[in-house]
C-alpha cells in the first residue's frame, strides 16, 4: 500500500525536472531554417492562412493555427515560440505515467516517465518550434482514453478518445498511422474475445463503425 501511494508522488517531481531540463537554454540555439519558416508562416493573418495552406503548406488546420494563436498572445521571439512545444513536451511525462497505469502497470509508468524526462530526443523536440511534442501528447491522451473506454465502457471515455483523436488529426496527418494501430487493437480484442458486445459496448461500436 505504501509503495502504491509513493509511486504517484514521484511523477510531480519528474515533471519539475522535465520542465527544468527543457527550459535550460531554450533560446540558446538560433532558429533553424524550418523553425524560422514555421514562425513566418504562422505569423500571417487568419484569412491568408486559410487561403494559402492548401497549396503552400498542405497540413491540417491546427498545424499553423495553434502557433498563430500562441504568438498573438506571447509574441514571436525564439523563447516564446519554442515555449509552446516545451509545455506539451513536459505534459508527456505525466501522460506516459497515466498510460502505464491504464495498462495496469504503475511501476512501468513511473519508469517510463523517468525515461521520458531525461530522453535527449524528447528534450530536443521540446525546444523546437515544430509541433512534434503536441502530436505526441495528443496521441498519448487518445490512447489513454481508448484503454479506459475498453475497460469501463463509459461514454465519456469514448468521447474523450474521439476528441483527442480529432485534435491529433487536425494537427498532423501522421496521426493516421496511430489511428490505424488503434483499429488493429480493436480488431485483436474482437478476435480474442467471444462476443464483440463485451469488448466495445454501444458507443465503441459506433465509433469503430465510423473509422475511429
Amino acid at each position: 500500500m505504501t509503495k502504491r501511494r509513493f509511486l504517484p508522488g514521484i511523477v510531480p517531481a519528474l515533471v519539475l525536472v522535465a520542465f527544468a531540463l527543457r527550459l535550460y537554454r531554450l533560446d540558446y540555439q538560433p532558429l533553424r531554417g524550418d523553425e524560422s519558416f514555421a514562425i513566418q508562416f504562422a505569423a500571417h493573418s487568419w484569412s491568408w492562412l486559410l487561403s494559402s495552406m492548401p497549396w503552400l503548406e498542405p497540413f491540417p488546420p491546427l498545424y499553423y493555427s495553434l502557433p498563430h494563436c500562441w504568438m498573438q498572445v506571447v509574441g514571436n521571439s525564439e523563447f516564446t515560440t519554442r515555449f509552446l512545444s516545451l509545455l506539451f513536451g513536459v505534459l508527456t511525462v505525466p501522460l506516459i505515467y497515466l498510460l502505464g497505469r491504464a495498462l495496469g502497470r504503475p511501476r512501468a509508468g513511473v519508469l517510463s516517465a523517468l525515461l521520458m524526462t531525461i530522453n535527449p530526443f524528447q528534450v530536443w523536440h521540446a525546444q523546437d518550434v515544430r509541433n512534434y511534442t503536441i502530436l505526441l501528447a495528443l496521441s498519448m491522451a487518445a490512447l489513454i482514453f481508448l484503454l479506459q473506454a475498453v475497460q469501463d465502457q463509459r461514454t465519456r471515455y469514448w468521447a474523450g478518445y474521439a476528441g483527442m483523436t480529432l485534435l491529433s488529426l487536425y494537427t498532423q496527418y501522421y496521426e493516421l498511422f496511430v489511428l490505424l494501430f488503434h483499429n488493429l487493437f480493436f480488431l485483436l480484442l474482437v478476435l480474442t474475445r467471444r462476443r464483440r458486445r463485451e469488448v466495445l459496448g454501444p458507443s465503441g461500436r459506433t465509433l469503430l463503425a465510423t473509422g475511429g
